[in-house]
């Protein structure tokens, strides 16, 4: 073959991938998977990433820029494997809450995200949180009431928890409704100023099930909260109502109010290895 064809099929090549890195609101790699997304003021980082979605991306990163949302990012009908993450400087979101609605998904990670606001999640199992610095803002984990067992939808199961910061938050993690999931490795901080007795760590409350049927409470079970760290002045760090059979083990409470709430409906939870240098 002619060296000036071949040149010329290189050079070419070169342009259009060079122009695919170049567009404005997303990047594909060659597999189709893989994509990266790009700033611009005239497309939303909800929308981008629902473009992101339809195309079968599955490994979607967030460059290290700050994002100011006027919509809520929802994050919907996802199945198959989805993965959401920042770069090495993780980018900021900020806006009205909830930032990202979860609903009605499974096998979905977020990682390495700055987010000055909550995340609130329904009809979600298998998802991950790593590396996230919640600033003023947290997770919901809603449930609802229900009459009968089968009109019970809400549910949030599989849920993982690792490695992240909630500062500044009324409630780091409040769980209406959560099941065999895991929280581990997280630090919760706040200081005199944005903090009070009304703060909580993490707040297991199943009491928003039907309490006219006590045999349908207790849709908090059966999660392991576990080497966690609460800093927060004058606050409480974990409290727990109608919720069961829950492992709490090896966590640091230091300066808090309370270290540990239980109220009504609190059954069958295991407190091991607690170490708590200021309780009043």
């Amino acid at each position: 073959m002619n060296l000036c064809l071949v040149a010329s099929i290189i050079l070419v090549t070169f342009l259009q991938i060079e122009a695919a890195i170049d567009s404005p609101q997303l990047t594909e790699a060659v597999s189709s998977r893989e994509c990266v997304l790009q700033k611009d003021p005239e497309t939303s980082l909800a929308s981008s990433l629902k473009t992101a979605l339809e195309r079968g991306c599955k490994s979607i990163r967030i460059p290290s820029v700050e994002w100011q949302l006027n919509e809520t990012i929802i994050l919907e009908n996802i199945s198959s494997p989805v993965s959401i993450y920042g770069d090495t400087v993780s980018p900021v979101i900020r806006g009205r809450s909830p930032l990202i609605l979860i609903r009605r998904a499974k096998n979905l990670n977020l990682e390495n995200l700055t987010l000055e606001g909550n995340i609130e999640m329904d009809q979600t199992e298998n998802i991950t949180f790593r590396n996230i610095l919640f600033d003023r803002g947290g997770l919901l984990l809603t449930g609802k009431k229900c009459n009968q067992p089968n009109e019970c939808t809400s549910f949030n199961r599989g849920i993982r928890v690792e490695g992240c910061t909630f500062e500044n938050c009324v409630r780091g993690i409040r769980a209406e409704r959560l099941e065999d999931s895991v929280i581990q490795n997280n630090t919760f901080k706040g200081n005199p100023v944005t903090c009070s007795p009304e703060t909580v760590g993490i707040d297991l409350d199943g009491s928003s099930e039907d309490l006219d049927r006590p045999l349908e409470l207790g849709h908090n079970k059966g999660n392991l909260i576990v080497q966690n760290s609460f800093e927060q002045d004058s606050s409480i760090g974990i409290r727990v109502r109608d919720s069961w059979a829950n492992t709490i083990r090896d966590n640091h409470f230091k300066r808090s109010y309370r270290a540990m709430e239980f109220y009504k409906g609190a059954r069958h939870n295991q407190v091991l290895q607690s170490y708590i240098s200021y309780l009043s």
